[in-house]
């Protein structure tokens, strides 16, 4: 199962998946997780379901150490699968009615059948006539004590060591992903082999990360000519151009929630009046337009990163060309679940913006773009062919590359056009004069 989903992602030209928090994961670490957590709910249902079967309903899970706080709140006691059995069913040495936590009302509160993703820890049936009275008393005093991590300062102390050999490990796992991905003919074959030569910090370790900084920074300046506009084709944000941001009346929003919008792509365009030409600077909003953290912007011409809360939230930025959303845009919007809307207000004060509705299908519409992106667009190549091609740009004369921006440029419309067929609202009001 875990090579069947990583070969899926990859297929998707999916290296990493991102969290609501920013954080990325690899996608052979996320399909570990997945394989692995899929795998603790099945055993765990088939333990509940075979309990059942035999007529038992109280079950137990594992215990060990170190263990994360989460799990110490849960880990070793006993659990009821029916409210009968949590309230009374079963009786203490002196006939005294003994109490248990409801399965679901406590542990499995969260509707899955694991206390988190990549739990070690099972469930297991507990035949409570197996046990004397007394024994059952005593059960039931353990597992009725306050959900509160229950850990020592020497099992914490443990755990966070663990944890911080584990993180270590991730780090160069991702580091590896990264490089074998832009130098797949260099990179050593296996993770093993990587770590290896990481920790010697030789020579051959020490030219492959020069190697591969050069090619991500060419990727970086090609990605940047492609599908931004040059220097010429950006507009000088003027008090005009402010002025003329439009009050647009969004699906969902109040009066209020509107004029706050136009109020945050007026803020925006005088916040990037003061950076140089072409340069764009970002800003999230929760969903009744309370800006979360700061403005953004790494004073870069053509492109700018967007934080991604963990909340709902809605993304702007601002295009110095006054034109509509990228490739690299969409695919964005399109990755991060929290991000209901994302705009663009133009250097001449137009307005685009993608809204996704309660009937988006996120990864529908992502399979969709990847297809897209594998079909030839200019000289027999694809998109994505264009893109990770060290020398394709710099091969061109100054007519193709004119020709190849205007159709990375259509590209982008008829991605556009197709969007509400996948629960995607696009609404634009481009400014003509």
């Amino acid at each position: 199962m875990q090579k069947n989903l990583q070969d899926k992602l990859k297929q998707q030209n999916l290296t990493a998946v991102e969290y609501a928090n920013g954080t990325k994961m690899p996608i052979e670490k996320y399909a570990e997780t997945v394989a692995r957590s899929t795998t603790a709910e099945t055993q765990n249902k088939a333990k509940v379901i075979q309990g059942q079967d035999w007529g038992y309903d109280l079950v137990r899970f594992t215990e060990h150490s170190p263990t994360c706080e989460v799990c110490s709140m849960y880990q070793g006691r006993v659990y009821a699968l029916t409210k009968e059995a949590a309230n009374g069913k079963y009786k203490g040495s002196k006939g005294q009615a003994l109490h248990f936590p409801y399965l679901y009302d406590t542990a499995l509160i969260s509707g899955y059948s694991t206390i988190h993703p990549n739990c070690r820890h099972r469930l297991s049936v507990l035949p409570a006539g197996a046990y004397t009275a007394a024994e059952m008393e005593d059960f039931s005093r353990k597992s009725m004590q306050p959900f509160e991590d229950m850990r020592s300062d020497k099992e914490r102390k443990a755990y966070a060591q663990e944890q911080a050999v584990k993180r270590k490990r991730n780090e160069s796992r991702k580091q590896y992903e990264k490089i074998k991905t832009a130098l797949p003919n260099n990179a050593p074959k296996t993770f093993a082999a990587f770590v290896k030569m990481k920790s010697a910090k030789s020579e051959r370790y020490k030219e492959l990360l020069k190697d591969y900084r050069t090619v991500i920074g060419i990727a970086k300046e090609q990605e940047s000519g492609i599908i931004n506009d040059s220097n010429s084709n950006y507009y000088t944000i003027t008090d005009k151009a402010i002025n003329s941001v439009p009050l647009v009346k969004v699906d969902g929003f109040t009066d209020e929630q509107n004029y706050l919008l136009q109020e945050a792509h007026k803020q925006l365009l005088q916040k990037a009046k003061t950076e140089k030409l072409g340069v764009e600077m970002s800003a999230v909003y929760d969903m009744d337009m309370k800006q979360i953290g700061k403005t953004r912007t790494e004073h870069n011409v053509g492109r700018v990163g967007i934080d991604n809360p963990s909340e709902p939230y809605i993304g702007i930025h601002n295009h110095g060309s006054d034109e509509t959303f990228s490739i690299s845009d969409i695919e964005g919007f399109i990755r991060r679940n929290n991000m209901r809307m994302l705009t663009v207000v133009g250097n001449k004060g137009s307005i685009y913006i993608l809204k996704k509705s309660d009937k988006c299908d996120i990864i529908v519409f992502f399979d969709h773009l990847s297809s897209e992106k594998e079909i030839p667009i200019f000289k027999g190549n694809t998109y994505n062919e264009i893109l990770k091609s060290k020398t394709f740009i710099s091969d061109l004369n100054p007519e193709e590359t004119v020709a190849l921006k205007n159709i990375i440029k259509q590209f982008s419309l008829n991605i556009l056009k197709e969007v509400e067929n996948y629960g995607v609202k696009y609404l634009q009001f481009p400014i003509t004069t």
